[in-house]
């Protein structure tokens, strides 16, 4: 008997290596076929700096 088990992988990146705009970012993951993106920064800003109305 040959035992096998199966991995599975999340496809994930970072949205702000291809565009400031997360409209964009978006966009470009789904077409990738991601199914999460990573938040690190949108229209410029680092999230951790962006104010209320920013977010």
């Amino acid at each position: 008997m040959t035992m096998t088990s199966t991995v599975e992988w999340t496809l994930s990146g970072f949205g702000d290596e291809i565009d400031a705009d997360p409209r964009v970012q978006a966009a470009v993951m789904r077409a990738l076929g991601a199914s999460h993106i990573e938040v690190r920064s949108a229209w410029g800003t680092n999230i951790v700096d962006m104010s209320e109305e920013q977010l």
